[in-house]
């Protein structure tokens, strides 16, 4: 049957009493579907009911099933209460490179449009950004299965070969170390000067260096403690004479 739409235009229905309740499936718009095609998807609709899957259920399964961006929204919520670091450029990322999937339902998502999505990154913008994305859709599913318990879900991005990262570490040579000091008290910034030296005199982490305070310096020992809330290993250091 085609009854009119609130907005005045026809459709083909399916209708079916399925487990006591009256269900209506839409096939499509009259305009679009033609009354030999509607039948046979009738019919298609008719044998899955009679095969005990209803049809207008999965429609509604479907409608309420969490979109990419729903599960960024919760997994940002995540990563904020567990102050994860990087999720400024993960939400930079997600923005600039993600929004073709957001708003598709999770259980569209496939392994290729991943795939697909990293090759191009990866030609556009690079072998890095490419992995950093990939990393980011494959713990945001990772999340869903295992923190959201979503029913059957499966990660698309799960066993996707990240590209080959070289190390970008770079050391000073010893003839590089006399204009490098030079440089360095050269620096119009006091502070930027500042950090980099205690930095080479502590060897400390960056955060740590950063977030240093008064009360956590002894200038007659020479010596920094840092609290306990912020030390990695040892809570006392102190540069080399």
């Amino acid at each position: 049957m085609y009854p009119r739409t609130p907005a005045g235009a026809k459709a083909f229905y399916c209708v079916r009493k399925v487990e006591g309740r009256v269900e209506w499936v839409r096939i499509g718009d009259a305009a679009a579907v033609t009354i030999e095609t509607a039948r046979t998807k009738a019919a298609e609709i008719i044998n899955d009911i009679a095969r005990g899957t209803n049809p207008a259920e999965q429609k509604r399964i479907k409608k309420a099933e969490m979109t990419f961006a729903d599960l960024f929204t919760a997994w940002v919520k995540d990563c904020t209460a567990r102050e994860k670091k990087s999720l400024g450029k993960d939400q930079d990322n997600y923005r600039l490179h993600l929004q073709g999937i957001a708003r598709k339902k999770l259980s569209d998502i496939q392994r290729a449009d991943i795939r697909k999505l990293h090759a191009k990154l990866s030609e556009k913008s690079g072998k890095i950004l490419a992995n950093r994305v990939l990393a980011l859709v494959r713990s945001m599913f990772n999340f869903g299965i295992k923190v959201l318990d979503i029913p059957n879900l499966t990660n698309p991005a799960a066993g996707l070969k990240m590209h080959r990262e070289e190390s970008r570490e770079r050391r000073l040579h010893p003839d590089e170390m006399p204009r490098f000091f030079e440089a360095l008290a050269s620096e119009p910034n006091p502070d930027m000067r500042d950090y980099f030296m205690l930095s080479l005199l502590t060897g400390a982490r960056r955060s740590n260096v950063l977030a240093m305070t008064w009360q956590e310096i002894h200038l007659e020992r020479r010596q920094w403690t840092i609290p306990g809330s912020k030390a990695k290993s040892k809570d006392a250091r102190s540069p080399s004479p």
